[in-house]
């Protein structure tokens, strides 16, 4: 592996000043691996999740709104089925399209008019822990993920009966565990025609048989960029959307599954931590040129490594990672915030932002310019009520 040097001399820490204007808020619910929207009016909705892991994870239907202008967490109208570890996909018209996140395979549409939710026609598979693109305003390429067989006895809860992906080492080598469920890592991307609500799907190339804990994002050329993952941590892989085919894009710097990524701009993308080919959590960065298809590792680490972060880029240019968790026997809960700022190669932490740590979250850049960080799961592994608003 390629030695990262590591800039000390590029090193800024401040942990008193850089978050300011901080309030807390109560979420309707307890909530994480949940999915957060925001809608075009400029309120945040807020969709399933879990409310508990253990000794059972305890999976969620309901909804909430985030209304910015009264500062309020407000109760929705429940989802049909319960999602976690889903994709919440916002349309053009305003609409917003759940799919997976459940034991069977189900789909449906939250109405931004009427605020309530239309179940659609079932896709082929079901599938959690996917990534999902709009595509020419009405197919929805849904990549990778993992379904979950069970073996429960027949008076078990089937509320219960989805497990979500707590532990990759469940996928490497699949088998049942004491309650009888196996993860199974999906090896096709499922296209959905949201106008006449059918769908088929593809199959993945040899080089790669299986995908999930992946991150993918939508070119400027209206392909999709899909960067690391189980079953392919080191590949950055496109996506053609009109001829519908895979083909190897280039290679990451270190491997990486349950990174954060985002666009600089129109020819670059930013990914931070995740966890490599060693099980180890990283504090690197790395951009991707997509002109080149190079990945060049920056100088500049984080001051903790993290994965099932957050990273939000700001209005002003500078990038925000909230929380998230290293890799262990058992994970270590975050409780930091760390402001990254490009111009000035500089990276800022606030240690102790969240005081019962937050993984597995969700952080929405409001209208106005603040960040909204919801639930999760905290150091003693309760699931979160609180949400966090903050101006960096």
């Amino acid at each position: 592996m390629k030695k990262i040097i590591f800039c000390f001399l590029a090193l800024t820490v401040n942990t008193s000043a850089m978050a300011m204007n901080i309030s807390t808020h109560g979420m309707a619910s307890k909530r994480a691996l949940h999915q957060a929207t925001l809608l075009k009016d400029g309120n945040v909705l807020l969709t399933g999740g879990v409310s508990s892991l253990w000794p059972i994870p305890w999976t969620l239907s309901s909804a909430e709104i985030f209304d910015p202008i009264q500062n309020r967490f407000f109760s929705a109208y429940g989802m049909h089925d319960y999602h976690t570890e889903h994709a919440a996909t916002l349309l053009p018209n305003g609409n917003v399209v759940i799919s997976g996140g459940n034991r069977s395979a189900v789909m449906e549409l939250f109405n931004s008019k009427t605020y309530r939710f239309e179940k659609l026609k079932a896709p082929l598979s079901a599938r959690a822990g996917h990534t999902a693109h709009l595509i020419d305003g009405h197919k929805l390429f849904m990549i990778g993920g993992y379904f979950v067989k069970i073996n429960f006895a027949q008076n078990s809860d089937p509320q219960n009966d989805f497990i979500p992906l707590e532990s990759d080492q469940r996928l490497l080598t699949p088998t049942f565990n004491k309650l009888g469920f196996e993860l199974v890592p999906l090896k096709t991307c499922e296209v959905y025609d949201l106008n006449t609500q059918t769908a088929y799907e593809i199959p993945y190339p040899p080089y790669f048989s299986r995908l999930t804990m992946h991150r993918s994002l939508t070119l400027p050329n209206g392909n999709i960029l899909i960067v690391g993952g189980m079953g392919n941590r080191e590949n950055m892989i496109e996506l053609d959307t009109k001829t519908e085919t895979f083909r190897l894009f280039g290679k990451l710097k270190e491997p990486r599954e349950d990174q954060a990524m985002l666009f600089l701009n129109d020819n670059e993308i930013l990914i931070s931590g995740g966890t490599n080919a060693k099980a180890i959590t990283t504090p690197s960065f790395e951009i991707i040129n997509l002109q080149s298809g190079i990945a060049s590792l920056l100088e500049i680490k984080m001051h903790e490594p993290r994965e099932d972060h957050q990273m939000i880029h700001l209005q002003d240019g500078r990038i925000v990672l909230v929380g998230g968790e290293i890799h262990g026997e058992p994970d270590q809960i975050l409780k930091s915030v760390e402001v990254l700022d490009l111009k000035t190669n500089t990276i800022e932490i606030s240690s102790n932002l969240f005081p019962q740590g937050k993984s597995d979250h969700q952080s929405t850049l409001l209208k106005n310019g603040s960040l909204l960080m919801t639930g999760g799961e905290e150091i003693s592994g309760s699931i979160s009520r609180a949400a966090y608003q903050a101006r960096f």
